[in-house]
């Protein structure tokens, strides 16, 4: 694409779709994707065709297979260097995920939300009976009231309820099967994957999974649980409430986790894909409290301590290598 590049031919459309088949060729040089962050700063209009192209192409699910395990480090040393001295393999796969970020499990769910937020966006809702919502970064969630019950259905994400008295109406939160209940209550539920936890504010939660049978937890202030679709929901950590869903105050707290996972948990905050191109030799715990108004400082910072440099290219990749 260095000598055909689309920006000067092509509508806008056309342009950002051929520069996603290029990205997803797994074959692009540094100097690429330079070019690609100067043409998507070259007009309002660019952004958004891309924008568009790349929404397509997740739809589409077409590079989901090719790349299901994205967490991989790149075989070090042996590839051969480009431009800025990065690897080509980081590169490729830099330039591969850009185009294939794998959310349809993402895009399915929000297609049926009442209510969701975008990579780096929080959102406050009161709801009809006046209780609270306040949806973290990329999170979604179904409301299900009726007469008899005030029914949330988290469908991914994380969110923290306040809730509004009615015991004749209890307040329950699902989640891959399993239910948060509540009465006059303030709680956070989050939902990664195959896990679901809850954390309490104030009042009392009753915690339950599809396995549970009896096996709920009641919950206090400070308390929090844990559970799967296949397994009883299992006590945590205590902590001061004050401490709960800290992101509600623009806090990201990081507590002795290990590198990828505090990786992982800032990425949840970055609009585009983050990609561990390289191990660190020495992977240290990182904790620290960080703010999600500059998350790609923040992650690029997190690589600096376990002696990675970092790549960033707008608000679409970072790369740790």
């Amino acid at each position: 694409m260095t000598d055909q590049h689309p920006a000067r031919r092509e509508a806008p459309g056309e342009a950002a779709h051929r520069w996603i088949v290029r990205l997803a060729s797994g074959d692009v040089a540094a100097d690429e994707l330079d070019a690609l962050e100067r043409w998507l700063a070259a007009a309002p209009g660019h952004r958004h065709a891309f924008e568009q192209a790349r929404a397509t192409w997740r739809a589409a699910g077409a590079l989901e297979e090719a790349f299901a395990a994205p967490g991989r480090p790149a075989a070090p040393a042996k590839a051969p260097r480009r431009a800025h001295g990065l690897s080509a393999r980081p590169l490729a796969l830099a330039a591969a995920l850009l185009a294939a970020a794998v959310v349809l499990a993402v895009l399915l769910p929000g297609q049926r939300a009442d209510i969701s937020t975008a990579a780096g966006e929080q959102r406050v809702v009161t709801l009809a009976d006046g209780s609270s919502v306040t949806l973290n970064t990329d999170s979604a969630l179904a409301l299900r009231y009726t007469p008899e019950q005030r029914r949330v259905v988290l469908l991914h994400g994380e969110a923290f309820f306040r809730v509004a008295h009615d015991s004749a109406r209890p307040f329950v939160v699902s989640a891959l099967g399993g239910t948060a209940e509540a009465v006059g209550t303030a709680f956070a539920v989050r939902q990664e994957a195959e896990r679901v936890s809850v954390a309490v504010v104030e009042g009392r939660v009753r915690v339950a999974s599809p396995e549970a049978g009896d096996a709920t937890l009641l919950l206090a202030p400070g308390d929090s649980a844990s559970y799967r679709p296949d397994r009883p929901p299992r006590a945590g950590r205590h902590r001061p409430p004050e401490q709960v869903a800290a992101w509600r105050d623009g806090r990201i707290v990081l507590d002795g986790l290990p590198f990828r996972a505090a990786v992982a948990e800032l990425a949840r905050y970055f609009p585009g894909r983050v990609l561990v191109a390289g191990a660190p030799a020495v992977p240290r715990a990182v904790s620290g409290v960080f703010s999600p108004r500059s998350i790609g400082r923040a992650i690029a910072a997190v690589g600096e301590t376990q002696g990675l440099s970092s790549l960033q290219l707008g608000d679409y990749l970072l790369v740790l290598h």
